[in-house]
């Protein structure tokens, strides 16, 4: 318990940025850029092989990130923090609009319609 539940929410953007958003050596820069060690490395790549296994790593790698942040971490300033540091910082910015549109949007209740549809 007391997991962030913001987890669910994280799940499906890492896993669109595992698969469509990282090429195939970033996802070890990220790794090293948060402290992974050697062994914890080699254990994500030990357990896919494969042309496109590196979008398994990748995904692997921010689960395992993910689940050991503290609470108080905002886990979508450290993902962004980390895509910056590596040279990601389109992807950064495009996540970071994302969580705020999704975080945003039931708040403003009853226009959420783009401004041609509120003419009617």
């Amino acid at each position: 318990g007391g997991v962030w539940d913001g987890q669910d929410r994280l799940r499906p953007v890492l896993h669109k940025l595992a698969h469509r958003q990282l090429d195939a050596g970033d996802w070890k820069r990220l790794a090293h850029h948060w402290a992974f060690t050697e062994e914890q490395i080699r254990a994500i790549e030990h357990q896919y092989t494969g042309p496109n296994s590196y979008k398994e790593h990748t995904y692997r790698m921010l689960v395992i990130w993910s689940e050991g942040l503290n609470q108080e971490v905002n886990p979508v300033k450290s993902l962004c923090e980390g895509l910056c540091a590596i040279n990601k910082k389109g992807v950064a910015e495009s996540i970071r609009k994302k969580m705020s549109e999704d975080i945003e949007l039931p708040q403003k209740g009853g226009n959420l319609c783009c401004p041609s549809c509120s003419m009617f």
